[in-house]
């Protein structure tokens, strides 16, 4: 997401080290080292959540799970399920963003288990916005890009540059130390390639950034942060696309 401190310009031995680590993931990784950041291939409850909201968390499991139960029975099995999803997804009159909450946690559930990242690179844009995140390949239209990391926490009023809420209105997604390589992916309103999902997974609420559209390799990915973020935000002009 959008940076603006100079404590995040990397210095010329940081690229020296990203140019020679062994692949992509290795890189983005040691760059997480670089800024005192902790890489996490899922997210993680805030110790005082886990241990204040167990019997709520059981429920929402026992809930999505009948949900997810039930949408299955009715497409006549996981796989006719995830068929219809498909021809749905790959319709370009389909918006992914109108995926139901099931239909997410078929698509979806068996690459989260996986901590599955699309190959992208962070690089270092400018000063003002920091970093952001680009395609290495082709993702199509309706494929994962990755889970937005970091630790979920009931605590709202914490710092937001990092923060994603999820459909509850309870519970966010705090990516401002701990979190992967989703947390550099920057906003925009008109060229967004990228739109985020909420599902609720393995006892925990996950988000999900997933391609809107074809991203074509070397094309920065997008994702609308929506008007609330930038109530009391001025957006860099410099990213060379409209707000």
């Amino acid at each position: 997401m959008i940076r603006s401190l100079p404590a995040f310009i990397l210095s010329l031995l940081t690229f020296q080290a990203l140019a020679t680590a062994p692949g992509t993931e290795a890189c983005n990784q040691l760059l997480f080292k670089q800024l005192g950041l902790t890489y996490l291939g899922q997210s993680r409850y805030e110790a005082n959540v886990a241990t204040r909201t167990p019997q709520e968390i059981q429920r929402r499991a026992q809930h999505y799970d009948q949900v997810h139960q039930e949408f299955i029975a009715q497409e006549g099995g996981l796989e006719p399920a995830r068929a219809k999803i498909k021809a749905k997804i790959s319709s370009l009159e389909f918006a992914v963003e109108d995926l139901g909450r099931a239909e997410i946690w078929v698509q979806y559930s068996a690459e989260l288990d996986q901590s599955q990242i699309a190959d992208v690179t962070i690089k270092q844009i400018s000063a003002n916005i920091g970093y952001g995140v680009f395609a290495n390949k082709p993702i199509k239209k309706g494929e994962l890009i990755g889970e937005y990391t970091g630790v979920i926490s009931r605590d709202l009023q914490k710092d937001m540059t990092y923060m994603m809420g999820t459909l509850d209105g309870y519970y966010s997604i705090d990516a401002k130390f701990e979190g992967n390589e989703t947390r550099f992916i920057n906003h925009s309103k008109h060229a967004a390639n990228s739109v985020p999902l909420n599902m609720f997974h393995n006892f925990r609420w996950r988000v999900l950034l997933v391609a809107s559209k074809e991203i074509q390799p070397g094309e920065q990915i997008l994702f609308d942060y929506g008007s609330g973020y930038w109530s009391d935000r001025t957006p860099p002009q410099d990213l060379g696309i409209k707000p």
